[in-house]
């Protein structure tokens, strides 16, 4: 295992504060059960941001869950739903649970990977019941970039946590799938502070993935962010020195898909 990249934040609200919470308690069931995993989503990228040096050079934005993406295997293993309640979470659907820490409602995710490239809803794995999203087995086939986080929250609690975070071009593959599925803001957003973590760690559009995933995750990046004429870039931000820069981005990260 990699040392950790060591890594600190300031929680600016109580939605935030809930998120770093249940991180906590992801880090700490996944060490209690010796399992492997992938912290995903927005957290993920925050902490991909700050590891990439690229918070000065982006948008920042705020979450409020943990998402945990685990193998099949993990997912079915029959002591991780006991050990989320002993924490006292609530299972609220198939495959998110939920608890109350004082004014702050913790919310946990778990996903499953995707072997067939899409969204695959509503799959039984072990006691749970949960989403397959493509990229993920990119981002657990990869090595981990491996991080301490310093989070200080709103009320000034501080916590220490180590996770394990998905490399930034797998990252990129699973918020393309999300981006493509949703066309929501966020996503354009964390796509844009995905590519520029991407550029600042070296990446360049020969080192992309190349499984079929990652390919169609290409063209998805170059169809919706890499033109004037893309929707992605303005959904990401109003700048158009930005627009700009987050089209650059594409050429210089992501391969062109006529290449592949």
């Amino acid at each position: 295992m990699s040392e950790p990249r060591h890594v600190a934040l300031a929680s600016t609200s109580n939605s935030e504060d809930a998120a770093w919470l249940a991180v906590a308690d992801v880090a700490g069931v996944a060490t209690d059960l010796g399992i492997d995993y992938r912290l995903i989503g927005g957290n993920s990228v925050a902490l991909l941001v700050q590891v990439h040096d690229a918070a000065t050079q982006v948008l920042g934005r705020a979450t409020a869950d943990a998402d945990m993406g685990a193998s099949f295997e993990v997912c079915a293993d029959p002591r991780l739903v006991p050990a989320l309640t002993a924490l006292g979470y609530d299972r609220q659907s198939g495959n998110r649970f939920t608890r109350t820490q004082g004014t702050h409602a913790l919310v946990i995710d778990v996903l499953a990977p995707s072997y067939l490239g899409r969204l695959i809803p509503n799959q039984t794995h072990g006691d749970l019941v949960l989403d397959e999203i493509p990229g993920l087995l990119e981002a657990l086939l990869l090595p981990p970039v491996n991080v301490a986080a310093h989070a200080v929250l709103t009320d000034t609690t501080q916590l220490y946590v180590q996770v394990p975070l998905p490399d930034v071009r797998a990252a990129l593959v699973m918020k393309a799938h999300a981006y493509a599925g949703r066309l929501s803001d966020n996503d354009a957003l964390d796509i844009w502070r995905l590519l520029q973590s991407a550029s600042n760690a070296g990446h360049t559009a020969a080192d992309w993935p190349t499984r079929s995933t990652a390919r169609d995750a290409a063209v998805i990046l170059h169809q919706h962010f890499a033109t004037p004429r893309s929707g992605g870039p303005r959904r990401a931000t109003s700048n158009r020195t930005n627009q700009a820069r987050i089209r650059a981005l594409i050429a210089q990260v992501v391969p062109n898909p006529t290449r592949i």
